[in-house]
């Protein structure tokens, strides 16, 4: 699950990504991606998930900012236990 949240309002998005069926999700503002974050610090093909064996990783697409990531080291999570940063 992916949070964003608009520092000039109220909006709150939540992203639900299902990765049974796709192996990766693009992320940006473009309209043809699986997940658009409406928010100009973010580009048109800002970057990818990707399920890599039993992994998430996600990759910067040269974006103009760059991705955040809170998460500095792996962390393992298991599958039934809840994650909150």
């Amino acid at each position: 699950m992916l949070e964003s949240v608009s520092k000039s309002s109220d909006n709150k998005s939540i992203y639900v990504v299902n990765l049974e069926d796709n192996d990766e999700f693009k992320l940006g503002r473009g309209k043809e991606l699986d997940i658009r974050i409406s928010d100009i610090s973010v580009s048109r093909f800002h970057s990818v998930i990707k399920k890599v064996k039993d992994k998430l990783i996600i990759y910067d697409n040269h974006s103009k900012f760059g991705t955040l990531i809170l998460i500095q080291n792996p962390l393992n999570i298991s599958k039934y236990k809840s994650l909150m940063i």
